[in-house]
């Protein structure tokens, strides 16, 4: 029979329903091809001369909280202009050649895909009656063909790992509208290189500081400008100040117990550093630290905090603690 009512999936001319099996969680419908030839893929020419058939199994987007399932028989046709070769006709509208999934199912898998990812993504499509592995979810996402790839103006540049530890491979983003464009095998410079170079609009090169992403966004894109990426950019600026306020720990020390001191009350005046006993050095700091301990354990038998005595002393609060 053929499906006319509305509620129901729709069907393709061509297709032809046969029978309908509905249960509490799938639906199964069974059709075949109606059409009297088919083209030839490779030469367009049309072809009536029937070879054989096969059933072939389609996913497709749910009814009514079901998923759906076609079992489609579809012929095999002989060419007349290609010696030997034999073809399947194609299922008209419902999904392409060698396909496991209508065209309307991988459409909002993989949009669910490149909101949530693979797992997550998996999880919905199961809750919504799209069973679908978290593996098939990303090989979604990888085939769908980015349209912003030519237009592409400032893209980022950086590594990411298909397995942690053991593969990595490149990952190239467009900045302005935060969207991934590509994943390159490796971290090499030469599939960067040509990427870049195939696509000869990108005017900046935001990447971190690895030698062969430099090479090939010099090589690749010549006309573009390389800058450091905003993670790279902080991590630079960190170990600058690092390295300069190290050279300064004592002159630090000094002007950090200098404040403290200004609003300490009157009995810690009596144990600035200046007044300690000068100390003996023995060539491993002994006396220095048996000095500030005991001068932490009479200001903490004063009543002094912990915080203003590490502030005195300039040590960390765990120091004191122990």
């Amino acid at each position: 029979m053929r499906i006319s009512n509305p509620l129901l999936p729709s069907v393709s001319e061509g297709v032809q329903v046969d029978e309908l099996a509905l249960n509490a969680d799938a639906l199964t419908i069974t059709a075949r091809t109606t059409a009297a030839r088919a083209a030839c893929p490779q030469f367009g020419r049309w072809s009536a001369r029937v070879h054989s058939s096969y059933w072939r199994t389609l996913k497709d987007l749910p009814w009514q909280d079901r998923s759906v399932t076609w079992r489609v028989k579809v012929r095999r046709f002989r060419c007349s202009h290609c010696p030997g070769r034999i073809f399947a006709e194609p299922v008209p509208g419902l999904a392409r050649a060698r396909a496991q999934r209508s065209d309307r199912l991988a459409e909002a898998q993989t949009d669910i895909g490149m909101a949530l990812g693979g797992e997550a993504g998996a999880r919905l499509s199961r809750r919504l009656a799209m069973p679908v592995s978290g593996d098939t979810v990303l090989r979604l996402i990888r085939r769908c063909k980015s349209a912003g790839c030519a237009s592409a103006r400032v893209v980022g540049i950086d590594d990411w790992a298909w397995r942690r530890g053991r593969r990595y491979g490149t990952i190239v983003c467009d900045l302005e509208r935060g969207r991934v464009l590509d994943l390159l095998p490796g971290r090499a410079c030469e599939p960067v290189r040509d990427w870049l170079a195939a696509h000869p609009g990108i005017a900046v090169v935001s990447r971190d500081r690895a030698g062969p992403y430099a090479e090939a966004a010099r090589l690749g894109a010549p006309q573009a400008i390389q800058v450091t990426d905003r993670w790279h950019l902080l991590v630079n600026a960190s170990e600058a100040l690092r390295s300069r306020v190290e050279r300064h720990q004592a002159e630090i020390r000094e002007a950090a117990r200098q404040a403290a001191f200004q609003d300490a009350p009157a009995a810690m005046v009596a144990l600035a550093p200046a007044d300690l006993p000068p100390e003996q050095d023995n060539g491993h700091g002994g006396g220095r630290r048996r000095q500030r301990c005991e001068a932490a354990l009479r200001l903490h038998g004063e009543g002094v905090a912990i915080k203003t005595i590490a502030r005195t002393l300039g040590a960390s609060r765990n120091s004191v603690r122990r």
